[in-house]
């Protein structure tokens, strides 16, 4: 809802971003459907918004990805549904009658996918980074040539990056490795958040979770001198527990997954790095759990950069203190006796603690925009 959109010179907010979509989106181009935009198709666009002919109704009944849209014009009715993944297109009607070939995998699929992940252990995940064969690798370098590149455009928005970047300058923060890294994540957020044309490497769909799950391992690498392959496989891990956290916690959960599940899969990446040892693996994944735990997800925002950034700092700090042999033992809160049960702990909190946060959030977040 607070998201710039690129190509859009500044145009913000589902209704606009639906009405590209009907307009001049390819569904070809999968995620960058909107890619293609020129200024008569916005224009259309602007003029739909304007006559008042979208309309949106939540639906709380499901607590999973569900998106439902139907399409009248002189020619009939259309009606597409996306179902726990953002580009998992399952049905697909024209006038009733439904069109055969979307490609898509069932709800059931989807969800036999993360029930395939809920019983893996974290060691298993560590044991799949380690086998990652030359062309995954590859393609995690790539991942990290793409949040680089994204981060170093996102700096010219001047958001939350830049506003640490001044205080660097100006000596109220130290120039240290913290500071470089939370400029660098946040400027690729703020990049995106406000409209940035250049893609990101994304994780478990989510661009500021590839983002954190991405650079901060990279970041921490390099700081360390750690071998390129190493650090290749370490964000092959990060990228794994991202998907492990969301499996149990729920793809679109009350939580900011930005930080909490990429922060869980950053921490255990840079320990993996200097040690592949389960215990410290672990003990980063608790500290993690218990520092950023309760960070609720308000719909992505500008704000997004800040809790990127303290994501960074919270997965290098817990992965620094577990290397030391510290970590929040399961006497204290919702750590577990195992990082699996902290993750299954934090999950139940999520699933049945928090069943009406997101709708107490966008009813906040709805009245603000009828302003």
């Amino acid at each position: 809802m607070n998201v710039f959109i690129p190509g859009t010179n500044g145009a913000v907010g589902i209704p606009i971003a639906m009405a590209l979509g009907a307009i001049c989106g390819d569904p070809k181009n999968g995620l960058n459907l909107l890619k293609n935009i020129d200024s008569k198709c916005l224009k259309e666009a602007e003029k739909l918004v304007a006559q008042h002919e979208i309309s949106i109704k939540p639906n709380f009944s499901k607590d999973y990805l569900y998106i439902k849209v139907k399409v009248k014009t002189d020619k009939g009715e259309g009606i597409a549904k996306i179902v726990r993944g953002h580009t998992n297109l399952v049905e697909l009607k024209k006038n009733g009658l439904r069109i055969k070939g979307t490609g898509a995998k069932t709800g059931c699929e989807v969800e036999n996918y993360r029930e395939f992940l809920r019983k893996l252990s974290i060691k298993d995940l560590i044991k799949a980074a380690e086998n990652a064969d030359k062309k995954e690798l590859a393609y995690m370098k790539e991942g990290v040539e793409m949040n680089l590149k994204a981060s170093k455009e996102g700096m010219k928005y001047k958001g939350f990056a830049h506003q640490i970047s001044q205080m660097v300058k100006s000596g109220v923060l130290k120039d240290d490795f913290f500071s470089k890294t939370k400029v660098i994540v946040s400027a690729a957020s703020d990049g995106r958040m406000a409209g940035m044309s250049l893609p990101v490497m994304s994780s478990g769909s989510s661009g500021n979770q590839g983002v954190v799950a991405v650079l901060v391992p990279y970041l921490f690498g390099k700081e360390n001198g750690v071998a390129n392959e190493k650090i290749m496989k370490s964000i092959a891990l990060s990228h794994l527990l991202n998907a492990y956290v969301k499996a149990f916690a729920g793809e679109l959960s009350p939580i900011c997954q930005c930080a909490i599940a990429a922060g869980v899969g950053a921490a255990a990446a840079c320990v993996y790095q200097r040690k592949n040892d389960m215990k410290l693996i672990g003990h980063a994944i608790n500290n993690v759990a218990n520092d950023l735990g309760g960070m609720f997800c308000n719909g992505a925002n500008l704000g997004c950069a800040i809790k990127v950034a303290s994501s960074a700092e919270a997965a290098i700090t817990s992965a620094l203190v577990a290397l030391n042999g510290f970590c929040i033992s399961d006497s204290n809160g919702i750590i577990g006796a195992t990082p699996e049960e902290t993750l299954q702990n934090l999950a139940k909190i999520t699933c049945e603690g928090m069943g009406k946060t997101n709708e107490v959030i966008l009813g906040i977040m709805k009245r603000q925009a009828e302003v």
